[in-house]
């Protein structure tokens, strides 16, 4: 736990990574709540009749789809998730600029992609599930699970939350061989 404290304060002290796991949040929160509503945006941004300042607020008014359109639950691990991506991401580039690990990235992959398998909202469920499966193989799948579905969405804070440890737990290890000394 102290190395966490320690990688975040040395990542983090940073402007840069403050600034970049700000703007991955944005972003993913953007995307997790247009997913379900590609279309409309579609639309929106393509009409010729509304100006870019007006797409460009009802884009980031679209966030308000959280209190709405997602249950308290969902709305809960989307942030979580939005949240732990953007760290995951910040400390995977930062540790990637000093050494390169795989099995932390693996574990963030799997956390973000895991993420956007359980995102949707109470009445569409999961749209990336459905576009892959059909609606009505995604609906029969996730009917017979106990949390119909948010299953994905807690083994991604699972994920992430373990890659954020993992890569933590490199960005303060020393950079030497871990070779056994001959004497």
């Amino acid at each position: 736990m102290a190395n966490l404290i320690i990688s975040f304060k040395e990542v983090f002290s940073r402007f840069f990574y403050v600034v970049f796991v700000l703007i991955v949040f944005l972003l993913l929160i953007l995307i997790f709540v247009w997913i379900p509503n590609f279309s409309l945006l579609a639309q929106i941004f393509v009409s010729p009749n509304i100006g870019i300042g007006q797409k460009i607020t009802f884009l980031f008014n679209g966030i308000s789809a959280l209190k709405t359109n997602f249950t308290l639950f969902s709305a809960a691990i989307t942030v979580l998730i939005s949240v732990f991506s953007a760290i995951n991401l910040s400390l995977a580039f930062f540790y990637i600029k000093r050494q390169i690990g795989v099995a932390q990235s693996v574990f963030g992959f799997g956390g973000i992609l895991s993420g956007f398998l359980g995102v949707g909202c109470v009445s569409c469920g999961s749209v990336i599930l459905s576009s892959i499966f059909g609606v009505g193989a995604t609906a029969a799948f996730t009917s017979v699970l106990p949390l119909a579905g948010k299953e994905f969405a807690v083994l991604s804070v699972i994920l992430l939350g373990l890659s954020i440890f993992l890569i933590s737990q490199k960005i303060q290890e020393p950079f030497v061989c871990r070779t056994k000394n001959r004497l």
